[in-house]
């Protein structure tokens, strides 16, 4: 019976949110994990700024191109864009877009040598 009303609460919670469109996310002060364990738990995660210079890159992404820990790399020296079809890689776009799943190709002229002559890697997720 008790886990029940758990749900019954849950789900009265719920339909007041959604009657008053007020849903206020909890965040936390800190975060759980450091860097070093994000870059590790998201192997192909990227963090760009506004002007799509790379601040972060996961350890996979890292390990198949060296030179993208450079402080100057760029993510449109590094990456196509196949999808969403016709869109130029730009910060306004992803903004754009930013529901949309993307699909980014890593540029092979700076993956490994032992990559080159392999399928091109591609990269699928949210923005």
């Amino acid at each position: 019976m008790r886990k029940k009303s758990v749900i019954s609460r849950w789900r009265m919670a719920a339909k007041i949110t959604l009657l008053h469109r007020g849903f206020v996310p909890n965040y936390p002060e800190t975060l759980a994990i450091n860097p070093r364990m994000f870059i590790e738990i998201f192997p192909y995660h990227l963090i760009v700024d506004k002007d799509l210079k790379i601040e972060q890159s996961g350890i996979k992404i890292q390990t198949l191109m060296p030179s993208i820990r450079s402080r100057q790399a760029l993510l449109t020296d590094y990456f196509l864009i196949r999808y969403p079809n016709c869109v130029d890689l730009t910060y306004t776009n992803i903004e754009r877009f930013i529901c949309c799943p993307f699909v980014l190709e890593c540029r092979k002229e700076n993956m490994k040598r032992e990559w080159v002559d392999r399928p091109s890697l591609q990269l699928k997720g949210n923005i």
